[in-house]
């Protein structure tokens, strides 16, 4: 313990990569545990028998400095604050697991689990849970049950994702109207939310150029998407940063009020002046992120393809920059991600 002090005590940078360190090594156990059978219950109760109720290192509770407005959460915090969200996710699971093909994880849960991962606590709200959903093709109304009858979401929120999630099916999505269905839900019993969008696996491919190298080629545009939401989305701009670090402001146009919500028009990804900028939903699964799930591989190919895509785009700049540096530096929250992210993503 002495030799984590010492090597916590000679600066800043010291203590946030230490931190990061312990960060990636706990997310490493709880991987080797859940990939031998074990329970989030029986890893929480893992964690507890030795990471709670003990005299820590300091480095377990050094605070860091606010980035981006952010409070930056320390390891005991986002320790328990991360634990709290797989949970929850292990149940969400088997509520979406018959009328899913698939579900990915993104966000702080997958680009700072155990670091960045905070809960709420000040004036500042806790770490959600971003999730991406493909919706099965052939999902009837009996693969829903699960979640109807479970016990986890505010009723009211249930109640009113039923009627939008048939609208969507039914309307909105087959007539090419909406390509994503949006709902965030309370969890019962916690400080946190869940924010799903619910793919088809068609809207989820289009979501991704073929060739990155081919499109900065081209002439400046924006490949948009159409997000059914509940509520306007509250930005008149999407800021988004380019493979080259430019940045831009894409104008929100004005959301169009349907049944049960509105259409947003969201930029997937962007071309300006040679350079591409990813979107939205594009940095909910960049730098890194998470399958829950995935029955048959099909969205496990689609976003593993598109990585590929990028790292042919980085290797066609002479040595410029890495791969991993480039998935680093193009994404909006880029200055809140653990020190040595990139080199935990050349491991996979």
């Amino acid at each position: 313990m002495k030799i984590v002090e010492n090597i916590c005590a000679e600066s800043k940078d010291d203590k946030e990569l230490l931190q990061a360190k312990i960060a990636f090594f706990f997310d490493s156990l709880m991987e080797f545990c859940l990939k031998n059978g074990s329970t989030m219950r029986e890893i929480k109760k893992l964690f507890e028998k030795y990471f709670f109720n003990r005299d820590l290192p300091a480095i377990f509770k050094y605070e860091r400095t606010v980035r981006m407005n952010k409070r930056q959460p320390n390891l005991v915090e986002s320790l328990t604050a991360t634990l709290d969200r797989f949970e929850i996710l292990e149940q969400l699971e088997q509520i979406f697991i018959k009328p899913c093909k698939s579900m990915i994880v993104g966000g702080s849960l997958a680009y700072g689990s155990f670091y960045n991962t905070r809960e709420n606590r000040d004036t500042l709200v806790g770490s959600d849970i971003d999730i991406i959903a493909i919706i099965e093709s052939d999902a009837d109304e009996s693969a829903w049950v699960a979640f109807e009858i479970s016990n986890i979401f505010n009723e009211d929120e249930k109640n009113e994702f039923l009627v939008r999630k048939k609208i969507y099916l039914s309307d909105l999505s087959p007539s090419n109207k909406a390509d994503i269905l949006s709902q965030k839900f309370r969890i019962a019993g916690k400080n946190f939310d869940v924010s799903m969008h619910f793919f088809t696996l068609e809207s989820f491919e289009a979501l991704f150029p073929q060739d990155i190298n081919n499109e900065t080629a081209k002439h400046d545009y924006v490949k948009n998407v159409r997000d059914y939401k509940y509520e306007a989305f509250t930005h008149k701009a999407c800021k988004q940063v380019g493979f080259k670090g430019g940045v831009i402001d894409v104008e929100v146009p004005l959301q169009e009020k349907v049944d049960h919500g509105v259409i947003t028009i969201l930029p997937a990804y962007i071309i300006k002046e040679g350079e591409y900028y990813p979107g939205i939903y594009q940095n909910l699964i960049l730098p890194t992120f998470g399958i829950y799930f995935d029955k048959d591989g099909i969205t496990t190919d689609v976003v593993m393809k598109f990585k590929e895509n990028v790292k042919s785009y980085a290797d066609n700049q002479d040595g410029l920059i890495s791969f991993e540096s480039l998935l680093l530096r193009s994404h909006t929250r880029c200055e809140l991600f653990p020190p040595a992210l990139d080199e935990e993503i050349s491991k996979y």
